[in-house]
């Protein structure tokens, strides 16, 4: 299995020996200009994997998921997506 480098824990800013970087997941709005709704934090682990929990006020919403990081390509959903209690999205 193919794993990502553990960058935060090899640089001493966690513990936790499977997180890899921080990366910024934004909700933007489904019809243009797509401006920005809402933005949360959250961590990538050496599998590839990030997960947050959005506050409920979200759910039943459609909007485009974007995520930007320092060593990463600014990535959005192909299209809107409708957001539940337990939305997958994957991004390959």
């Amino acid at each position: 299995m193919n794993e990502l480098i553990p960058v935060l824990a090899n640089n001493g800013i966690s513990s936790n020996s499977f997180e890899c970087d921080s990366v910024t997941v934004e909700l933007r709005d489904p019809t243009t200009p797509y401006g920005l709704v809402a933005s949360f934090q959250s961590v990538v682990r050496t599998d590839g994997i990030a997960s947050l929990t959005l506050p409920q006020t979200y759910f039943g919403g459609n909007f485009y998921i974007a995520v930007k990081g320092r060593n990463i390509i600014e990535t959005w959903t192909k299209v809107p997506i409708t957001l539940t209690a337990f939305t997958n999205y994957n991004f390959k």
